[in-house]
Formats: structure tokens, C-alpha cells, sequence
């Protein structure tokens, strides 16, 4: 891991680029940005679309991030709409003459430019100060930037954070994902990444290794605690999921996992699976043909603060994630660190970046994927020894509040920024 040192602290003009700004799935990306302004910087979010609801959250709302959001769509559909936002933007800003001819620029920059979306991309930061950092999340939000530093329009540094799916290349498109990030990888200045897997993968894609820096999403560690830990409430071995109910995340091996404790005799066990998806009705039905439905449980979708309570009161987290039939697997998983705050102990399956965030056999039991057997015997080992989960768990809590404390690598985020 590169360490970058820097003696001076300047304050920072920040620009943040993603998709979509605030999505409650990411509030990894808000939870940097509170933490950089509290640090004195000043951050911007330029997404594609505002995704403002009826229910903010409450950081959003007390650093007044939605007058600091400026978004560039949605894209008018029709060009004639188009054109009359180019039009009245060129009359009323004449000194952005030369910015715009060169984002018509249809050689360089093709249909973007003949359809007007490059500009398009480009009139919020058009309209601000220039900035010091340019940082997209995610690989798409990088691949504009560049665009928009060929063309003139900004100026600062390009950073880029990729977050697994993002790097993500079969056999068959690998050739056309090295196309797409050929120019991000060759103009843009660093890249930060969740794991080691995911580093591995981006440089598969043609990052030059020597600017592929690992930086895991952090959490805040004061916010994930429990004061006086208690484990086995009830007697019981509380265990507890937290993801989409999607196939990557294979909840099905968890809940047959289940099973098998039970039919060996193990019954005073119970197993939460919070969020929602689209194998919300499949995994139901095995739970009810299993008989399991007085030991496991689907919750739904919950608040950050509900999931905490949900965890301050289980002793296992597990995380049964697979690979799917794309070949995309788990490329960090923040909810293991989460749990690890919570001073969980954790079963895992040994896939994607989920070994880059646990330390084998002290805080976590890692078995192979799609093996419940594997999974049951592992949960055992914690309902026959309940002082293994204790020690598990307060192990986990200190490697996360050393290692994934959202303060401290936001520290080496702005050094790297500096560098």
C-alpha cells in the first residue's frame, strides 16, 4: 500500500461526480463528503440525477447538501430542447465561447458531441468556480470527467473511485471494458479501491498498478457500537444478514445452513435476514418448505438505525455470499466491517474482497461458498463455545476501528488528493 505524506493542510475545492446523489444503498458516498467538509474542505456533488426523497437523511439535511448538489439530468429527450439550453446558455454566458465550440468538437468526442449530452454534462461545472479535485465514484463518473478535462472544462485533479461492480469484465466484453476505461486510466490522475480484489481487477482492465491505491469505504465507528455487550439473549444464537435479496448475496445457503442446525439437534437459534429484493418470494418459500419458519425470518427493508439496534441485540453475522452465474462476486461488503463494529463475530464464505476486510479465525470464520454444511459447522462452533464469539467480536471491533474508521481514511483520502 502506498503511503503519501504531505506537512501542509490546504484547504480543498472538492467536486464530486456519481450516477445519482443521495441513494440511501450508498451512503458510503455522504458519509465521506460530511466527513471532508467537517474536515474544512469545500465539496460539491455533481450527479447525473438529484434522488431528493420524502424521507432525507439527516445529514443531508443538517449540512444542507441538497444546495450543494447540482446535477446535469435528465437529458431532454428531444434535441430541439436541447439546443435551446445551448443556445441560452451561450447568449447568456459569452466568455464560455471557446468551452463550448470545443465540446462540439464532433472528432474528439463523437455523438456525445453531435447530441449535445457532452455539454450537457458539462454546464454545472461550467457555471461554478473551478475546483481542485474532480472525484467520480464509481468507473462511469471517472470516464466523464476525462471528457470533460479533454474538452477544457475543468482543470484539477481526477480521481477515481471504483467499487467493484464497476470493474467488473467477463471473458466475452473484457476487450470492450479495457475500450471504455483505456482513456480514464491514461489522463486520470489516481485510483482508489475497496480491496485488494478490486485493485486486481481494474489494473485486469489496464490501470497502471503504481496509481491503484487501496482506500475501503469507511464507516463511522462511534455511530456502530453497543455498550455492554451482551451475547445470547434468550439463550439463543442470534444471527443476522443484512444485503439485497439478490443471488450474489446467497441467502439460500444461509437458510439451508440453518436447517442443518436444526435437524442435528440445535434449536435454539434464530436467523434475521434484513433487506429487500427480487428473491424476496423465493427465499420466503424455502423458508416455509423447510419448516424454518419459526427460526428464520425475512425483515424487509430497514434504517440505518434500526439495522444497528438489530445487530447490538445478535452474536453472529453471517454473510454467505457466492459468486454468480455473471462471475460477479462481493467486492468489499461494508456491512462486515459494520458488524465487526458491533463486535459481532462473523461467518463468511472466502469470496471476492470479503477476506480483505475480516482477519481469519480471529474475527471471522471464512468456509467456501455455496457449502452450507460448511457454514452450519461453523455457526456451531460459536453455540458450543460461547466465549469464541466474545472474543471474535471484541477482536473485530478494535481491526475496525484501527483499520476502516471513516476519519482516518478520509485522512489518507485528502493525502492523496495532496500528492
Amino acid at each position: 500500500m502506498r503511503n503519501f505524506v504531505n506537512n501542509h493542510n490546504p484547504k480543498l475545492r472538492i467536486a464530486f461526480s456519481c450516477v445519482g446523489f443521495p441513494i440511501r444503498s450508498e451512503t458510503f458516498i455522504l458519509n465521506q463528503i460530511v466527513d471532508l467538509i467537517d474536515k474544512g474542505h469545500h465539496v460539491d456533488v455533481f450527479p447525473y440525477v438529484k434522488c431528493e426523497s420524502d424521507n432525507p437523511h439527516a445529514k443531508y439535511v443538517e449540512y444542507g447538501l441538497g444546495e450543494k448538489t447540482f446535477p446535469s439530468g435528465p437529458t431532454p429527450a428531444s434535441l430541439v430542447t436541447r439546443l435551446k439550453i445551448f443556445a441560452l446558455f451561450a447568449i447568456h454566458n459569452p466568455s464560455k465561447i471557446i468551452q463550448l465550440i470545443r465540446l462540439l468538437n464532433f472528432f474528439k468526442f463523437g455523438k456525445a458531441a453531435f447530441n449535445l449530452t457532452l455539454f450537457l454534462s458539462a454546464k454545472p461545472y461550467l457555471e461554478k468556480e473551478p475546483y481542485d479535485i474532480y472525484h467520480g465514484h464509481f468507473g462511469e463518473s471517472g470516464v466523464s470527467l476525462v471528457k470533460l478535462k479533454k474538452a477544457g472544462i475543468i482543470k484539477g485533479k481526477i480521481i477515481t473511485t471504483f467499487h467493484g461492480y464497476d470493474a467488473h469484465f467477463t471473458d466475452q466484453d473484457l476487450i470492450e471494458k479495457r475500450m471504455f476505461y483505456k482513456e480514464l486510466f491514461k489522463y486520470g490522475d489516481w485510483f482508489s479501491v475497496n480491496s485488494e480484489y478490486t485493485r486486481k481487477k481494474i489494473c485486469t482492465l489496464g490501470c497502471l498498478e503504481a496509481k491503484a491505491v487501496r482506500i475501503p469505504v469507511g464507516l463511522n465507528t462511534t455511530k456502530y457500537s453497543v455498550c455492554n455487550r451482551q451475547y445470547f439473549i434468550k439463550n439463543k444464537l442470534n444471527i443476522v444478514s443484512v444485503g439485497r435479496l439478490i443471488t450474489v448475496k446467497g441467502f439460500c445457503y444461509g437458510i439451508e445452513a440453518i436447517r442443518q442446525l436444526v435437524i442435528s439437534g440445535f434449536e435454539d437459534i434464530q436467523y434475521l435476514i434484513v433487506g429487500s429484493g427480487e428473491l424476496e418470494s423465493d427465499l420466503q418459500k424455502q423458508i416455509e418448505n423447510l419448516g424454518l419458519k419459526s427460526h428464520v425470518k425475512l425483515m424487509g427493508s430497514k434504517s440505518q438505525e434500526e439495522i444497528i439496534e438489530i445487530m447490538s441485540q445478535s452474536d453472529v453475522f453471517l454473510h454467505p455470499a457466492i459468486t454468480d452465474n455473471d462471475g460477479r462476486q462481493e467486492a468489499q461488503g461494508l456491512v462486515l466491517q459494520e458488524a465487526q463494529a458491533m463486535e459481532m463475530a462473523v461467518v463468511a464464505t472466502r469470496t471476492g474482497g470479503i477476506p480483505d476486510g475480516v482477519i481469519e479465525n480471529e474475527t471471522a470464520i471464512l468456509v467456501e461458498e455455496k457449502d452450507s454444511v460448511a457454514i452450519a459447522n461453523a455457526l456451531k462452533k460459536f453455540i458450543e463455545d460461547k466465549e469464541l464469539t466474545s472474543r471474535f467480536g471484541k477482536k473485530g471491533r478494535k481491526y475496525v476501528e484501527k483499520h476502516f474508521d471513516i476519519t482516518n481514511l478520509n485522512e489518507r483520502l485528502v493525502e492523496l488528493y495532496l500528492s
